[in-house]
């Protein structure tokens, strides 16, 4: 088994993309933007197995251009990947809240009490 630097780099790049699923996955569970951080993380998780793909062929265990793998890499994996971005991104900007806001409801409750 031959490591270049391509390899190696491969190798670090999934390491680094899968303490990033597990970041995403904590936000997901402390968030109240659960539904955002989800997709958020289910694309993390399909971007980290398109980079160990990529690490497979970079390193010749598997082919690209073997059968249903081609357009499974190519086209299938990155429309799922942007699909779940979008409805991960789309769903969170509603759930912010600019600080103005922010400060006008707790003055309010303070008000209150």
């Amino acid at each position: 088994m031959e490591f270049t630097f391509g390899a190696v780099l491969g190798i670090l790049q999934i390491i680094l993309q899968s303490i990033a699923v597990y970041f995403s996955y904590k936000i997901y569970q402390f968030n109240r933007l659960r539904q955002g951080w989800l997709a958020i993380t289910f694309a993390l998780i399909f971007m980290t197995f398109r980079r160990i793909t990529a690490l497979l062929i970079e390193m010749k265990y598997i082919s690209s251009f073997v059968g249903w793998f081609a357009p499974l890499d190519r086209i299938i994996l990155p429309f799922i990947i942007s699909v779940l971005l979008l409805i991960g991104f789309w769903t969170m900007p509603n759930n912010f809240e600019d600080f103005e806001v922010i400060e006008k409801k707790i003055t309010k409750k303070i008000k209150k009490k």
